[in-house]
């Protein structure tokens, strides 16, 4: 898959070899995208670093998502045993001399890369090697990776004004619903008591069952009819009613 956007990779490579005719020589930085053919080069010979002399190298990767910028730096700390107690120190968190560091210095590398175009969402972070038909011993003393935080998407404008103003409505609505049910609560009570006080009256029409008015009527017969209204047709009927002394 070398050369293909399938790979999905991108890599600092330290070379020790020259893994093609293209490359600078046996003792360079570069940065892979997809393939083993660097996109750039810069040769440690230039900065008296030299990878296989078996002392210590310090290396800082720095990628800014704002900028889309790749940084490499390479600190050779053979000559420097403060230095590089110092240095190693802060990769396992006893501060920040390494970030200090880096900041002033100048990279080898600085490449504009937007690494969304060549990385999926999710990746892995690690460290491989090749020492094709030779042998070499690679040795990692101390490594660190670190980042920020994926920030949250903004939310859009709208719903900063359309959230409280719902909330606003969805009280209002509830205040008026609540008044309009206790009026109707009153309104009813106040029927039933009307209704109440006809009953208890002593002149107070009497009720007639169903049953009652229609045997009075013989069965709603049409010669009991005496007409029709609006509120419905009218009868006649006899009911006996029983005398009190």
């Amino acid at each position: 898959m070398n050369g293909s956007s399938l790979a999905q990779i991108v890599a600092i490579e330290f070379d020790t070899r020259k893994s093609y005719p293209e490359d600078l020589d046996h003792n360079h930085v570069g940065l892979d995208i997809n393939s083993i053919n660097s996109r750039v080069q810069y040769s440690l010979t230039r900065v008296g670093v030299n990878l296989t002399s078996g002392f210590g190298t310090i290396v800082h990767v720095e990628y800014n998502v704002q900028l889309k910028t790749l940084k490499v730096f390479v600190l050779d700390i053979s000559n420097n045993p403060l230095l590089a107690d110092v240095m190693l120190g802060s990769f396992f968190g006893a501060g920040s001399s390494e970030d200090l560091y880096f900041s002033s210095s100048h990279p080898l590398i600085s490449e504009n890369l937007d690494l969304s175009v060549y990385l999926p969402e999710k990746i892995y972070v690690g460290f491989s090697g090749s020492t094709s038909n030779y042998t070499q011993l690679n040795c990692v003393r101390a490594w660190r990776f670190s980042g920020t935080e994926k920030r949250k998407k903004s939310e859009p404008l709208w719903i900063w004004i359309l959230a409280p103003l719902a909330v606003v409505l969805g009280i209002g609505s509830f205040i008026y619903w609540k008044r309009k049910s206790e009026k109707q609560k009153l309104e009813d009570a106040h029927q039933i008591s009307i209704e109440e006080a006809i009953q208890s009256s002593s002149t107070v029409p009497r009720k007639f069952k169903l049953k009652e008015l229609t045997k009075a009527t013989n069965n709603f017969s049409a010669k009991n009819k005496l007409g029709k209204g609006g509120f419905g047709t009218v009868y006649k009927g006899m009911i006996k009613i029983k005398k009190l002394q």
